[in-house]
Formats: C-alpha cells, sequence, structure tokens
C-alpha cells in the first residue's frame, strides 16, 4: 500500500539534512575509490554498500507509516526498532519514549499541535501501559484512541493513509 503525506517542514529538514550528510559521505566515497584496488567488482561493491546506507533513512523518513510488528520489534518505514517505545509526531518525525508504563499528560501535549486531529496510543501488546486519567489538555477537541499496540498500529497506518492528522504513542512490549 503505498501513499503520497503532504510534505512538511520537518521532512524537509530531514531530507535536506540526508543530502547533505549523503554529500560528504559521497566525497569520503569517491576518495576512499580512488584509494581502493583498480578492480571494477571491489569499485561496485563499495558504491552499492554507500548507496544501501545512504537510501534506508531517507525512504524511511519519506514512507511515514508503520510498516511491520510483532511483540519487541516495530518496523517505522524501513527502520527497525527493537524493544523501544516510540512517539510519532502528525509531520512524521519518529523519536523514542522513555519505557514506562504511564503515558504522562505532558508527553501527549508536547506532541500535539494546533491542528492534530487524533492520538492514537498503543498501550501494549499485553495492554499492560496505562494512559494518565487527564491525558488530554482541557478544552482539547482532539480524540484520544486507547488501543492495544497492533490495533493502534493499524489504525494508525489508517487514519495517515486518509490525510488525518495524527500522532501515535505506542508501547512495544508488555
Amino acid at each position: 500500500m503505498y501513499y503520497f503525506l503532504p510534505i512538511s517542514p520537518e521532512q524537509l529538514s530531514l531530507s535536506f539534512g540526508c543530502l547533505l550528510v549523503g554529500c560528504v559521505l559521497g566525497l569520503g566515497v569517491f576518495w576512499l575509490l580512488t584509494k581502493l584496488p583498480n578492480k571494477n567488482w571491489v569499485r561496485w561493491s563499495a558504491c552499492a554498500l554507500a548507496l544501501f546506507f545512504l537510501a534506508t533513512p531517507w525512504i524511511s523518513s519519506w514512507m511515514g507509516r508503520i510498516s511491520y510488528s510483532r511483540f519487541g520489534l516495530t518496523v517505522y518505514g524501513l527502520v527497525p526498532i527493537p524493544t523501544l517505545d516510540i512517539t510519532v509526531n502528525q509531520r512524521g518525525a519518529l523519536w523514542f519514549r522513555p519505557k514506562t508504563h504511564l503515558i504522562l499528560r505532558e508527553e501527549i501535549a508536547s506532541l500535539l499541535e494546533p491542528d492534530t486531529e487524533v492520538v492514537v496510543i498503543g498501550i501494549g501488546w499485553n495492554r499492560i501501559a496505562r494512559v494518565e486519567a487527564d491525558a488530554l489538555p482541557v478544552g482539547s477537541k482532539v480524540e484520544l484512541k486507547v488501543l492495544s499496540t497492533p490495533e493502534a498500529f493499524l489504525l494508525f497506518n489508517s487514519l495517515k493513509s486518509q490525510g488525518r492528522r495524527v500522532v501515535l504513542i505506542a508501547h512495544s512490549t508488555c
């Protein structure tokens, strides 16, 4: 399933950063290739390896969805994330959250933007994590969906494909 999301400032800065790092690493690879033995298979192998390592972060930030999950392993785009709990803001920026079983109001508030529509929270595969009682700021018109982690990932992907402004907090285990 492929879909296109609106371009956000965070994705642009991330793409520009990857481009800049890619240029610097490209110069490094060029320098390295001039020092390698003059054999085509060595140079092609080095180029393919460099391309693989540079393409993975850029593609992952562009995809902006959970592509695979199971207990203790989440794959965001193409980035595998073992046992870490994650947050994804509505622009698609991935970050890691503390490994606690309590999701606080401050954590949710830090992800909210004025136009956020839905907050999806995955409370673990066995539903052990808890959300603070007054999790949303007073007067907020944001929907709060608290589900098991697999259900939260499905809902997050579905809402993103519909173009909704959604954020995700997910507990990867428990």
